[in-house]
């Protein structure tokens, strides 16, 4: 497990304490007698995992800035909610990894697409946005849906016209960066790609796919997809001093999926899930299967020791170890930080 804060407060705050340990860093904040709230955010370009079938490597790379911003929001009065807004918005727009923001992981088509979401602990509201186009503030559009709807999810183009409506501007999201990548991908024979049980044979050709007249359940594995692909993403979790936990996601999902694909990352439970009683969480992954699972909400309700909270995360992921690997972030109302892997 790695999990490790972002550009944190100098070694001198008061509110940020790190403890190292064997895999990585894990964030241990006490905010017990200080005042001023913490902050933590997690984010992955990759994730090693070695379970027979697939090997992938681990890379974990700072994105400078978001937690800065967000621990800066707080330390001027600002909310939870407005702590995790402005990090996730820094992320965004400093393209973090190319996972997050314009310019990154194009679709099939060579479209940007975004998705995020924001979830208030103490209200268990929740705003978010999946397949956004032509608007670069995905998390300040989800805050938009948590903040002026009854909804949760809007999305589409659809969620583009509700942001309009609420100020946002429309523009392009591509980048030369991201045309290249889709270009490359094209002259590859569109590999990797998310089809399957399809005609041309998707595992060697380009579309249009259409089914065939016979459906054979063959399959594909997600050593060619998803877990080439899969991890990446910004998770974030908020304690405030009040005891308000917030967290959000914002991430533009995989590249090269088929148009019109949500990921987890806009998916309470899934993506993130935060309540004040109990805390939060957020993780990346294969969003695909990670919506089948909601790990993030089951991670969330054993209660206990700092040792049993980490045995709940990693009993959180049993039923989906099997498929792929989640690194996950956890936050406890006593303001402990732990984290477990599902491997």
């Amino acid at each position: 497990m790695v999990f490790s804060p972002r550009d944190p407060e100098p070694a001198s705050s008061p509110w940020v304490r790190n403890t190292e340990r064997t895999q990585g860093r894990v964030a241990s904040p006490s905010l017990r007698g200080a005042s001023a709230p913490d902050v933590t955010n997690h984010i992955h370009e990759d994730i090693t995992t070695r379970s027979g079938i697939y090997n992938q490597r681990t890379s974990y790379k700072n994105c400078s800035g978001e937690t800065t911003a967000a621990w800066k929001t707080l330390a001027a009065g600002g909310s939870a909610l407005d702590a995790v807004e402005s990090g996730c918005a820094t992320c965004e727009q400093q393209q973090c990894d190319g996972s997050v923001g314009f310019g990154g992981s194009p679709d099939e088509s060579g479209e940007t697409t975004l998705d995020a979401m924001i979830m208030d602990g103490t209200t268990m509201n929740v705003g978010a946005v999946g397949d956004l186009r032509r608007i670069k503030n995905a998390i300040g559009v989800a805050r938009k849906v948590l903040e002026h709807t009854t909804h949760t999810l809007l999305a589409g183009e659809a969620a583009t016209k509700f942001a309009e409506s609420m100020g946002f501007i429309n523009e392009d999201l591509s980048t030369n960066v991201s045309q290249a990548l889709h270009s490359d991908w094209r002259a590859r024979n569109c590999q990797p790609n998310y089809w399957k049980n399809v005609i041309p044979d998707s595992s060697k050709y380009c579309g249009p796919y259409k089914p065939p007249t016979v459906l054979k359940r063959d399959g594909i594995t997600y050593e060619d997809t998803a877990q080439s692909y899969g991890h990446d993403t910004i998770g974030m979790v908020v304690i405030h001093k009040t005891g308000n936990i917030a967290a959000g996601t914002s991430t533009n999902g995989i590249k090269f999926k088929i148009p019109g694909r949500i990921g987890d990352s806009p998916i309470p439970g899934s993506g993130a899930y935060a309540d004040d009683m109990v805390g939060a969480a957020a993780a990346t992954g294969d969003g695909d299967i990670l919506m089948r699972f909601v790990p993030r909400r089951i991670q969330l309700m054993g209660k206990g020791s700092k040792g049993g909270q980490l045995e709940t995360s990693r009993r959180s992921g049993d039923s989906s170890a099997d498929w792929f690997t989640t690194p996950k972030v956890k936050a406890e109302p006593d303001n402990q930080l732990t984290g477990a892997n599902s491997i």
